[in-house]
């Protein structure tokens, strides 16, 4: 693919060099992210081996390298023809000819960029700016033409049939696979210029990416306007977003800030706030007491879960939550469990995976909302019976066949604590089972347990009918010998 594909719709940048200049700026203001400990900069990570143990090609991308981690694999090496002509494509389509300016690019990349990096140094001798160059125009000229096919040659359609562009798509979501959003985004508006009617002809990188990875935007999150905040570290903190809810709907703020959150907490510390910081204050150790008393309650741990076929034993009562629930939105009340349905094939793991590996390695553990979730779906999802019931509840879509309980059972094996850590679903997990243990509930397992078969029911139909004959013989033979 020598020459760029060309169109109406990508009008040619003639005012680069201004571009650089504000991309510049940008890129020294795109640190830190959120969510980051500003002692901390990076957040890009290498998985811990143990991770990979669990499911190797999990973390490992098959098709296509991005960044400097799996740089060098012989394995990808074919699309790294297609980035150098990508990089050539839009050096041309955004009129990159100046030399001084792609020297200048190449500085802000090695000063801003590493620093993203937990690991930044490839396994190939190419500078590390290339290797960002080369990804980051690939992604954009892909982008483009999978937004625009019109913009497709004969060479692309050749060169990513329709299983290496699926497979690509999953590969851009692997965690070690990742390019800091920004330096894309700047780059991407090299693009754009600074005349308002070619703005006007191509989308904002935001509503390109939307795009592209729409198929995981299971709630339709609406796409950010021009002027919103919305800021992501990368790819798979953008799935992430997907996964969580609006961030101003009930939900969101029910998940942050649960029901049974004592209102002690914030009162405390206010008061710590205004107390004297010298001589022992006895606002102070007031306060510390009822903190501890206050948190005793939400942090007790979860002693023991239940599969969702033991509950239903119990007589929970298994409900689909009705469309536009977000996914994590699961409710527990009355000894109803309602949960949002939700589909199992062989994306999932790879999603999930990555998405339980960015919030460990780089989020709080009260913010591992998305690991507690699938923490919670090991639980109840424990034997094909535990399937079956989801199933017929039409709460679970299987595609995954006699695997899909392995597969769940294994995506938190070796690599997440035991019992969730953000109070919401802690406190879920803590109703189950108190509605398992519960006298009356128990009394109903013993019950069907005893009475699991035929024969059994007769048999004690049987006796109780004799016991019955028994008694009323004994209460006749009374009254005859009282008479």
């Amino acid at each position: 693919m020598g020459e760029p594909a060309s169109g109406t719709l990508i009008q040619q940048n003639a005012s680069a060099s201004t571009e650089i200049d504000r991309v510049q700026v940008t890129i020294d203001q795109g640190e830190p992210r959120p969510h980051q400990d500003s002692s901390r900069r990076h957040y890009i990570y290498k998985v811990p081996d143990h991770f990979h143990k669990s499911s190797e090609q999990s973390y490992t991308p098959q098709v296509i390298s991005i960044g400097p981690l799996h740089h060098g694999n012989k394995k990808l090496q074919k699309m790294e023809n297609y980035k150098a002509t990508y990089w050539k494509d839009f050096q041309q389509r955004a009129r990159l000819t100046d030399g001084m300016i792609l020297e200048r690019i190449v500085k802000e990349i090695e000063e801003k960029v590493p620093a993203c990096y937990e690991e930044n140094r490839p396994n190939s001798d190419k500078p590390f700016a290339q290797i960002i160059l080369h990804d980051a125009t690939f992604i954009i000229e892909y982008f483009l033409r999978c937004r625009f096919p019109e913009l497709q040659t004969d060479k692309d359609r050749a060169a990513i049939t329709p299983w290496r562009a699926a497979r690509m798509r999953l590969d851009f979501l692997l965690l070690e696979n990742q390019l800091p959003f920004f330096i894309i985004e700047e780059l991407y508006k090299l693009l754009l210029g600074v005349d308002e009617a070619d703005r006007s002809r191509l989308p904002s990188f935001i509503d390109l990416i939307f795009d592209y990875f729409q198929g995981f935007n299971t709630q339709n999150h609406e796409k950010p306007g021009p002027n919103s905040d919305f800021r992501i570290n990368h790819f798979v903190d953008l799935l992430r977003r997907f996964y969580l809810p609006p961030p101003n709907s009930p939900f969101s703020k029910k998940l942050k800030r649960p029901d049974n959150h004592d209102p002690v907490e914030g009162n405390c510390i206010s008061q710590l706030a205004r107390s004297k910081s010298g001589n022992h204050d006895p606002v102070e150790g007031n306060c510390i007491s009822q903190l501890a008393r206050s948190k005793s309650g939400n942090n007790d741990p979860v002693e023991e879960m239940y599969c969702t076929s033991q509950l239903a034993e119990a007589g929970m009562t298994f409900k689909k939550s009705e469309s536009g629930r977000c996914l994590l939105e699961l409710n527990f009340e009355n000894g109803i469990l309602e949960i949002p349905g939700f589909i199992l094939n062989k994306d999932t793991e790879l999603c999930a995976r990555n998405l339980m590996a960015w919030e460990q390695l780089h989020y709080p553990t009260n913010e591992e909302y998305i690991t507690d979730y699938f923490r919670l779906l090991d639980f109840l999802i424990d034997t094909d019976k535990d399937v079956g019931l989801l199933r017929r509840k039409k709460i679970l879509v299987n595609r995954l066949g006699d695997k899909c309980a392995t597969i769940v059972n294994n995506l938190c094996s070796n690599n997440v604590a035991d019992t969730p850590s953000t109070l919401y679903y802690r406190k879920l997990c803590q109703d189950l089972g108190h509605f398992y243990n519960n006298p009356w509930n128990s009394w109903k397992i013993k019950l069907r347990r005893d009475l699991s078969t035929p024969w059994v029911i007769v048999t004690t139909v049987s006796a109780i009918f004799l016991l019955v004959l028994t008694l009323v013989q004994t209460v006749c033979s009374v009254i005859s010998t009282v008479k």
